[in-house]
């Protein structure tokens, strides 16, 4: 076997590898040799089929499968004599010829990193202090996330998620396109504008209500 490696960019390399002729036949009679004492053909005997029928009728085909096991295996060689560390699988293109098997195989390798003068450098470690009122703080949070919901007969409260459909009017025109339905809102969650939330305490199922509200100055809508 021959290797060649090609410097084609500071972490590329193409990698030419040559394999005798000599060693691709040896290969290739051993494949045909078990194939002749497997394959089954007309006129033929199982077994007895001879190795030159059976060389023309299949040697294409075996010649790729030992050529394909030859990049297997001469490739990690390959690398490892020439001291390769690839940083990826390669791209590899067979070129069957006449003298032999040849191909080359593209990759990118590891850049050489230098740790020259590490010893002089001073690094400050941090400490992370963990004090009660974090964990009380973290166990609310996780808490929060957590909840579930049941069903209760009295009137809203903050903390309470309830469902409204509601409709939005400014100067006689709606622009919430019509009614909005269903839709739930945890009272003192601020998910709606200041203000809107407040009006939805003290509320039962099936009550109605009507109030007004001032939208932000920067709610980017010129208009309301």
């Amino acid at each position: 076997m021959q290797v060649s490696v090609e410097k084609t960019s500071e972490l590329s390399r193409k990698m030419t590898v040559s394999v005798p002729e000599e060693v691709v036949q040896e290969k290739m009679e051993d494949r045909l040799k078990k194939l002749a004492r497997e394959v089954k053909l007309d006129g033929f005997r199982p077994g007895k089929v001879p190795q030159h029928v059976v060389k023309k009728m299949y040697g294409d085909r075996v010649r790729g499968e030992v050529t394909g096991d030859l990049i297997q295996s001469t490739y990690y060689e390959a690398i490892q004599e020439n001291n390769l560390r690839p940083a990826g699988y390669p791209s590899i293109d067979p070129l069957d010829e006449a003298a032999g098997f040849k191909y080359t195989a593209v990759f990118e390798v590891y850049p050489e990193i230098s740790l020259e003068g590490i010893d002089q450098l001073e690094i400050t470690r941090k400490h992370a202090k963990i004090e009660a009122s974090d964990l009380d703080a973290m166990v609310e949070k996780i808490r929060k996330q957590k909840k579930g919901w049941a069903q209760v007969e009295r009137p809203s409260q903050v903390d309470d998620k309830i469902t409204i459909s509601f409709t939005g009017v400014c100067e006689g025109e709606n622009f919430t396109d019509g009614k909005v339905e269903n839709f739930q809102v945890e009272i003192g969650a601020n998910q709606m504008i200041p203000g809107f939330e407040d009006h939805l305490k003290g509320l039962s199922t099936g009550d109605n209500k009507t109030f007004e509200v001032s939208f932000p100055e920067q709610y980017g809508n010129a208009k309301l």
